[in-house]
C-alpha cells in the first residue's frame, strides 16, 4: 500500500469516529488490533467499547486534523477534538459544555486495516471534570496547535 492509501484508511477512521459509526470502525480495525492507550495495551473489542461509551456521553463531535504524516506502514496524526458532554461519562454527570483537547495518534496499517494504534491525548478526564464543575462558564480548550 502507498502512504496515501494508508492516510486514507486513517481519514476513514476519523470520519467514522465523528459519526459514531461503530460498524465502519470495526471494519477498519483489524480483529487483531493492538491498541496502546493510557499505559495499557488493549484490543479491538476494547476500542469499540470505548467508542460506544463515548457515543452515549458526547455529541456534536468534530475532529480537526492539524497534521497527518505517513511513512511506510505508519501514519501519524496531530488533531484537535471538540465534543459536547451530553451524557454521563465514567461517573461524571453531563455538563452540556463543550470539551476540547489535542492529541497525537499513531497507526500501523496492513492490508487496508489498522493493526496497531497509539493514542496520546491531553488530560481528557481532567477537562471533562473541569467542564462539569459548578460555575464553569467557558469551554475547555486544547493546548497549542
Amino acid at each position: 500500500m502507498s502512504t496515501e492509501s494508508n492516510k486514507q484508511v486513517v481519514r476513514r477512521l476519523i470520519e467514522a469516529h465523528v459519526r459514531d459509526d461503530a460498524a465502519q470502525v470495526k471494519e477498519i480495525l483489524s480483529p487483531r488490533l493492538v491498541w496502546h492507550t493510557g499505559g495499557e495495551t488493549l484490543g479491538r473489542d476494547d476500542y469499540l467499547a470505548g467508542l460506544e461509551m463515548g457515543a452515549r456521553a458526547f455529541s456534536d463531535k468534530a475532529i480537526d486534523v492539524v497534521s497527518m504524516i505517513a511513512e511506510d506502514d505508519r501514519v501519524a496524526v496531530y488533531q484537535n477534538v471538540r465534543m459536547r458532554h451530553t451524557g454521563s461519562f465514567q461517573g461524571i454527570a453531563q455538563s452540556g459544555r463543550t470539551i476540547a483537547f489535542a492529541g497525537a495518534w499513531f497507526y500501523r496499517i496492513a492490508d487496508d486495516r489498522i493493526v496497531e494504534a497509539w493514542h496520546i491525548d491531553e488530560d481528557v478526564m481532567g477537562k471533562i471534570r473541569e467542564a462539569a464543575a459548578p460555575g464553569k462558564e467557558r469551554e475547555t480548550a486544547p493546548v497549542g496547535r
